[in-house]
């Protein structure tokens, strides 16, 4: 809050002016989002207060003094500009709620529909994995290419007291780039900082959000770029680092899309290309039976018992594959895989089989590990090496922050044989009295 005198002194040396042309493209732009038209009214023709007021000198400078000085201290307490497009935005922002639809389409195939008046969200992977979220209802539907004979509804959001609040209409900007921006203000959240920067290309004046992400290994790692129109407050197109995973099922390193704002979009999975006849698998609003309960918490307590401090070897004697050397003590774990390679290729880095666990221990430590995994409860740190005999083997390091559920999955044998249900939903199960005779002998 600035003070009277600093408040005066400004108005003192202030002047006032405007800019018709540009009021004027201001005011068409809201006028063109919201599908709004200018009526021109008959003059009254009974006198008004008002005119009298302004018919007099002294009304005039009195009048034109008040709402320069409210609107100064208004603007000072604020932290606003003078700038007449931000003036104009705050007033006008009704009108641009106007624009429906947001449509993002990336260079992979991907496409996203955000309906800003509902709050629904609807997209198509480039793999051909559909999603359609119905803010109202809290309902997601999924199409899983992997499991094309169905598709599932569940629940995306849990809300107290299982009331959905209602969604108030938003902005492009306020969908699309207002988490970025707030966060450029704040300099960031979390592992993720955003700086913002001016942007010029092809003569047109541009503003742009670098996403930055502070990962495990103290790498700052530039992951997402935004540009958007300060004219139309429009985002105009989003450039997008893939992760590791993605990176090596799309052969690329990035994605790039861009904005176009539809009056209508897809309303359902349907419009998505799903096929209608296809059943729907309900994973939401189900009670979990007493006797799945009674098992899972049976089991619970079994995972609870089970030694904290052990060494696994876990191998296959009827084949030839991979071979783990597991050792934990505690939250701490490492985790060795060695490949137990054909003969007749290459027997200095074959197992016979069958072994006992000491002569594939013995054979180990011989053999070069193709990946190490270690956990210190805090992080994961993976190592991948180059083995002489396997042509995709590269040399690799990533480190990762702890995730929930099981320590480690990929080393947590034998737990995640013999418990993976332990950290499940109840009523994802049902219970099985007639189970065929050739699942008897399984544990778990």
């Amino acid at each position: 809050m600035k003070s009277l005198d600093e408040i005066k002194a400004f108005y003192k040396d202030a002047t006032i002016d405007t800019d018709p042309a540009r009021d004027r493209a201001v005011l068409n732009d809201a006028l063109r989002a919201g599908q709004l038209q200018t009526q021109k009214r008959a003059a009254h023709t009974e006198p008004r207060i008002w005119r009298l007021i302004m018919k007099s000198r002294t009304g005039q400078l009195t009048t034109a003094i008040v709402i320069v000085v409210a609107f100064l201290v208004i603007l000072w307490q604020s932290g606003g500009s003078l700038n007449g497009t931000t003036v104009a935005w705050g007033d006008l922002r009704e009108a641009f709620l106007g624009c429906s639809w947001v449509h993002l389409k990336y260079d992979n195939g991907a496409e996203h529909w955000y309906d800003l008046q509902t709050g629904d969200h609807l997209f198509k992977d480039w793999d051909g994995r559909c999603v359609a979220i119905d803010y109202a209802a809290n309902l997601r539907h999924v199409y899983d290419p992997i499991r094309p004979g169905h598709t599932r509804e569940d629940r995306p959001a849990s809300y107290p007291n299982d009331v959905i609040p209602p969604w108030e209409p938003t902005t492009a900007w306020e969908t699309i780039v207002g988490p970025w921006e707030k966060m450029a203000r704040q300099g960031g959240s979390g592992h993720w900082e955003v700086e913002m920067r001016a942007d010029e290309k092809e003569g047109l004046q541009r503003v742009r959000f670098d996403c930055y992400l502070n990962d495990a290994a103290g790498r700052r790692l530039l992951i997402r770029r935004i540009w958007m129109d300060p004219e139309t407050r429009l985002p105009l197109k989003v450039w997008k680092r893939l992760q590791l995973a993605d990176r090596n099922d799309q052969q690329r390193e990035s994605i790039t899309g861009t904005f176009d704002f539809p009056d209508h979009g897809p309303q359902s999975l349907y419009d998505l290309g799903v096929a209608r006849e296809l059943p729907v698998v309900k994973h939401h609003d189900k009670t979990p039976l007493s006797s799945v309960q009674a098992v899972m918490k049976a089991g619970k307590d079994a995972l609870g018992r089970f030694p904290a401090r052990y060494r696994a070897i876990v191998w296959d004697n009827e084949r030839t594959s991979e071979v783990d050397v597991i050792w934990r003590d505690g939250e701490r774990i490492r985790h060795d895989r060695y490949f137990n390679l054909p003969p007749t290729r290459t027997p200095q880095h074959h197992l016979s089989l069958p072994a006992t666990a000491c002569e594939v221990l013995s054979w180990a430590q011989t053999q070069p590990s193709i990946s190490t995994n270690m956990f210190d409860g805090q992080r994961e740190y993976t190592r991948s090496y180059l083995h002489p005999e396997v042509s995709n083997s590269r040399d690799r390091v990533r480190v990762t922050r702890a995730d929930s559920g099981f320590l480690l999955p990929t080393s947590s044998k034998p737990i995640e044989q013999q418990w993976p249900y332990a950290n499940r939903d109840p009523a994802s199960f049902e219970l099985i009295s007639d189970a065929p005779e050739e699942l008897r002998s399984y544990i778990g």
